[in-house]
């Protein structure tokens, strides 16, 4: 008697399980299913499109490689994606690669965040202390930065309080609730803070910076 999918799909996942990393195997694409991972010592590489994946307990490096799919993961050490049209819940993160096209990152907070795909996407809901964004239409909503530097077009920044802001490509779009430091080198850049006093030096064309200059 054939097992049902749901517990075939569990099978095969486990018995990818390797004391070095785990790789999950392909599953029936209409197998919508969500498959459970323990997270080992080593790597976990998600390969599988259209897949919901659960991984459990702390992570090591986390890659993943499928496309329009979703991940909910806890804290990682290293987590990179690089596959598109997929979106990652987390718990606190240490070091996230966004290189998908179009693909998204929510967590409350990240020590190193790099967002380097067309149209990636991260959210913080708290801290991000080193952000940089290398990119065509990314976007970052974060409630605080220490260090931000923003190159590529066309990306958004909704950015929270900010310790020190670099605009360094151009058309981009960054707002600040407060900003100590700024400094663009791009054209063609718009960025507001919407109150306190900004150190601020802007060089380049076609900048709109709206700011309250800092007290000498």
């Amino acid at each position: 008697m054939p097992r049902p999918l749901a517990l075939a799909a569990a099978s095969a996942a486990a018995s990818a399980v390797t004391m070095g990393s785990l790789l999950l195997t392909p599953v029936p694409a209409e197998a919508s299913v969500t498959i459970p991972i323990s997270c080992v010592a080593g790597e976990v590489v998600l390969t599988t499109d259209d897949t919901h994946y659960e991984l459990v307990g702390a992570c090591g490096t986390v890659i993943v490689q499928a496309d329009r799919s979703t991940v909910t993961m806890s804290t990682a050490t290293r987590l990179y994606v690089t596959g598109a049209d997929t979106h990652v819940t987390a718990k606190p993160q240490t070091l996230v690669e966004i290189s998908g096209a179009n693909s998204s990152v929510s967590m409350p907070s990240a020590t190193s965040l790099s967002l380097t795909g067309t149209g990636s996407e991260a959210s913080v809901t708290g801290l991000v202390e080193h952000v940089r964004i290398e990119a065509a239409g990314a976007s970052l909503s974060a409630d605080r930065t220490h260090v931000l530097v923003v190159r590529g077009s066309g990306n958004i920044v909704d950015g929270g309080h900010g310790f020190r802001t670099r605009v360094i490509g151009d058309s981009n779009a960054v707002a600040h609730d407060l900003l100590d430091r700024l400094r663009v080198r791009g054209d063609s850049n718009v960025v507001t803070v919407a109150s306190g006093r900004t150190s601020s030096k802007v060089v380049g064309t076609g900048n709109s910076v709206s700011v309250v200059a800092a007290r000498r």
